[in-house]
């Protein structure tokens, strides 16, 4: 045995221990019982009876995991379980690289782009987790065996290479491909959809999400080894060759299987949650009493379960209304089949978002390079270095070199007696030099410095050129019309906004959703729509504000690596556009708000017309479409002469 898995080894229970330290325990907590009778109902003999009833459940379980523990040990004192480990600890920075040796080889065999797209979209979603979820991240180290057995295509010349058996490797695996794609498709839904899950549902149903997730890691397994096989009937791979791989990666899921459980059994949180509910009677029990239920979430909310217990009374009835109770009540009794399902269509429309993303970053990657061929050809010697300037400059030194070439233009023009061919500076654009000053060097540098970082790169120079108002206002729209204007997560925003930084396009978003959210309380002027339609409309705005929290954070953090006040500078950054983001009371104060200036708008007749066209759309606007029963249209004869009658009552006033 390894000293590593010896290592592993002594860390394993064993019976005989359990009832031993449950022993030891309770003898304390005996000699402690006198000393704490005379604070009968107070919160500490509470703390000190839940405690008991702990160890009973450790000493009555101890048999069970005497039994579990002798079928998992192999696992433990094997090297594999090591690997295991220390490929979850690697997990985050062995990505990048993989999906850069797939994008390689998609090259040579574009048949395997289909599933490359998909594991790189699933690994985007939810790489933020896997640093803090480690089961989520034992099941993408299984995702990910899948995708680095595709790497071995690279000793194939191309996907029409005719193999041992005769026939290409396209032809061999082209539908192992499809089927991977959608199996890791599948398991990014439902990853997807259990981050939506309130996190006492999660607990509620941790059996059931856990069965599902390793069931995609036995899938997972499967998949490789059907990859495997095909590879080897292209190459003639010896048999026994194959059998050995095949014995390696059942070990490996077996460990990976094991570290899977041991995650879930370490989940401090999840383990305090099921003490208490099995303290209050059950799942069954809990879910059936409201009280009981309220006082789950409170103390969801309040970050520790014993701040909460027994102190129902002392917290705000208000803070959890009766639509956010029936909320949870509506997700802790859904299944996650069900889940899954509802979630897979927003799921998918992500998907495309990201694959019309990727699609639009190569047809601007063939055209870069199409411009470069043609300046290549057409330009003289000394112009044919490709982007002569380092990766990155400094800002100020960018922006002020920025200004020096543009004057050098202009007065190239002038001395040329006014030849616009003479200058890369139209007449319509010398009003913009004016601007370019000392005094406006931070606003510039931000409109350049997407990261925030201090220093300008060649992509960042791009993007600028690339950027007009109404192409990217059209490109937002489009975005929040594939997700039908529902975000559901920060990662949804992230997609909808697409790369930079948040300020970018933060007022267009919000532009858009308010103006969707106006037309909506247009129509609740003639008939009652679902209640939802709003409420989704509010946590769509609350991701985006979520969005704008991370970006905040982010570059406090920045600020402070800078040496520099991260407040004082996060105020100013931006144009001030975070000014008020950490004083918000005093922001929507009643002293503030009587200094602002709100627009009146009076209505008019063609705002009821447009109200009157809006019912005849109301389906293509809502999430939620009206009955034809509930579609009630006033009639316009009607509407006009009440307006007219009340536009004489208003000149008679």
């Amino acid at each position: 045995m390894s000293s590593a898995a010896s290592l592993e080894s002594s860390h394993v229970p064993t019976s005989s221990n359990v009832v031993h330290i449950h022993d030891s325990a309770v003898k304390v907590l005996v000699d402690t019982q006198s000393s704490v009778q005379p604070h009968e109902g107070s919160k500490a003999l509470k703390v000190f009876d839940r405690s008991c009833k702990v160890l009973d459940m450790i000493k009555s379980d101890a048999a069970t995991v005497q039994s579990a523990v002798s079928l998992l040990k192999p696992a433990y004192e094997s090297d594999t379980m090591t690997l295991v480990r220390q490929g979850v600890n690697m997990l985050i920075d062995s990505l990048p690289g993989l999906l850069r040796a797939l994008d390689t080889v998609a090259k040579l065999h574009p048949f395997i782009g289909v599933a490359v797209g998909v594991f790189n979209f699933v690994i985007n979603l939810n790489l933020k987790r896997l640093d803090n979820d480690k089961k989520r991240a034992a099941l993408f180290l299984q995702m990910k065996d899948i995708m680095e057995a595709l790497l071995q295509l690279e000793i194939i010349h191309d996907q029409d290479s005719i193999g041992a058996g005769g026939v290409t490797i396209k032809a061999h695996m082209h539908n192992l491909i499809k089927l991977a794609a959608d199996d890791i498709t599948s398991c990014g839904n439902a990853c997807d959809a259990y981050n939506k899950k309130h996190s006492i549902s999660k607990v509620f149903q941790v059996h059931d999400w856990e069965k599902r997730f390793q069931f995609y890691i036995d899938h997972f397994a499967e998949r490789r080894k059907a990859f495997l096989f095909a590879l080897a009937l292209h190459t003639g791979a010896a048999v026994d060759t194959m059998n050995r791989t095949v014995d390696e990666l059942n070990s490996k899921m077996d460990a990976i299987l094991v570290y899977f459980k041991e995650a879930s059994d370490g989940d401090t949180k999840r383990n305090e949650f099921t003490v208490l509910v099995q303290e209050k009677g059950g799942p069954a029990t809990v879910l059936g009493n409201t009280k009981l239920l309220r006082e789950l979430l409170r103390s969801d909310q309040g970050g520790g379960i014993q701040q909460h217990i027994g102190d129902i009374e002392n917290i705000d009835s208000q803070r959890l209304d009766d639509d956010s109770l029936s909320r949870v009540k509506n997700d802790l009794l859904e299944k996650p089949e069900v889940a899954m399902q509802k979630n897979l269509e927003v799921f998918g429309c992500k998907l495309r978002m990201q694959q019309k993303e990727s699609e639009e970053e190569m047809r601007r990657m063939v055209h870069h390079e199409g411009d470069h061929v043609i300046l290549a050809v057409t330009a003289s010697p000394h112009d044919r270095i490709i982007d002569p300037w380092p990766g990155h400059v400094k800002t100020r030194h960018f922006i002020l070199a920025l200004r020096d070439y543009f004057r050098e233009q202009i007065e190239l023009k002038k001395d040329i007696a006014g030849d616009p061919s003479s200058s890369r500076v139209p007449d319509d654009d010398e009003w913009a030099l004016r601007w370019v000053d000392i005094n406006r060097l931070p606003a510039i540098a931000e409109a350049f410095d997407d990261d925030a970082s201090g220093f300008i790169t060649i992509a960042e120079v791009n993007q600028f050129t690339n950027s007009y108002v109404s192409a990217e206002e059209q490109q937002l729209r489009e975005g929040l019309e594939t997700v039908w204007y529902n975000i559901d997560a920060v990662d949804t925003v992230k997609l909808v906004m697409g790369p930079g930084r948040v300020e970018k396009s933060l007022f267009p978003v919000l532009y858009l959703l308010f103006k969707r959210d106006f037309e909506i309380f247009r129509l609740c002027h003639r008939v009652v729509l679902n209640r939802d339609e709003l409420c989704d409309s509010t946590d769509t705005i609350e991701w985006v504000l979520d969005a704008v929290h991370q970006r905040c954070t982010h570059l406090s953090v920045l600020f402070k690596q800078r040496g520099s006040s991260d407040a004082s500078q996060l105020r100013t950054y931006a144009s001030e556009l975070y000014n008020n983001w950490d004083d918000c009371e005093n922001f929507v104060s009643l002293k503030n708000l009587r200094t602002l200036e709100f627009e009146e708008h009076e209505c008019t007749k063609e705002d009821l017309d447009l109200e009157c066209s809006c019912l005849w759309a109301a389906n293509e606007l809502l999430k939620y479409p009206l009955p034809a029963d509930e579609l009630v249209l006033y009639n316009i004869a009607v509407e006009d002469s009440h307006f007219e009658g009340e536009s004489k009552a208003n000149k008679a006033v």
